[in-house]
């Protein structure tokens, strides 16, 4: 998996890019499914590290699920309210890219997050 993205494809998208700000990442209090643990995987990094929003239409909890991936391991998902919309988008061939945009303490004294996701059209390339 990659974790980089070029100055280009982040701050000059390609005509046709879809930019959403602010997309709660979901989930961050639950272990992975391989046992690692998603507040572990949070707790190092920090505001505006890449992270990966990977397609898991074989989710069984979710046909639409996005699962948001740090290089540090899983650290949760997008909202299934929004995964609904935004996996179609991927499924059509729009390319991903994220960030992690916020990154805060939540009252019980877990981490918590929110990710922009631009979604390059699915004729461009990017380095």
């Amino acid at each position: 998996m990659d974790f980089y993205i070029s100055w280009n494809d982040w701050n000059n998208p390609p005509e046709g890019t879809v930019v959403i700000e602010d997309l709660s990442v979901v989930g961050t209090r639950h272990d992975n499914r391989d046992g690692t643990n998603r507040q572990a995987a949070f707790s190092k990094l920090k505001k505006w590290a890449v992270v990966n929003a990977v397609r898991e239409p074989n989710n069984p909890y979710d046909p639409n699920a996005i699962a948001i991936i740090s290089e540090h391991g899983q650290i949760g998902y997008i909202a299934s309210e929004e995964a609904e919309k935004l996996s179609q988008m991927i499924d059509k061939g729009h390319k991903p890219l994220a960030k992690l945009s916020a990154l805060f303490s939540c009252p019980d004294d877990t981490l918590g997050g929110k990710i922009e996701l631009h979604l390059l059209p699915s004729n461009t390339s990017s380095v």
